[in-house]
């Protein structure tokens, strides 16, 4: 028995016990983390190309970078570890998204 008279197991359908869902919120926020520190190491290569970079070069589909931005800023939000310049690094970084083109276009842009 769980917290008021509950079984620790949630109803069917419902993602499992609190310790699976724990568990899983954790190893997303690892794996966040891990793809905006790759996506940094992308970004301090590209940083001087001043027309912008191929997609290619992005260790992540731009979508799944996008999303792992996003939880890795709300959990440091959370865990009260967000300060102006992480914030400000990440906002940045979701903006300069936009900065990475499809590989055709950005070939044509190498070329000039």
């Amino acid at each position: 028995m769980g917290w008021f008279g509950r079984d620790k197991k949630s109803s069917p359908g419902s993602g499992g016990t609190l310790e699976e869902k724990i568990r899983k919120l954790l190893s997303d926020c690892e794996a966040a983390e891990k793809i905006v520190k790759e996506y940094g190491g992308v970004l301090e290569i590209t940083s001087q190309m001043p027309y912008g970079a191929p997609q290619s070069l992005l260790p992540r589909p731009k979508a799944e970078i996008k999303q792992a931005i996003m939880k890795y800023l709300l959990w440091l939000h959370a865990h009260k570890a967000l300060d102006t310049g992480t914030f400000d690094l990440l906002k940045v970084g979701y903006l300069s998204l936009a900065s990475f083109l499809d590989d055709a276009d950005g070939a044509m842009l190498e070329s000039c």
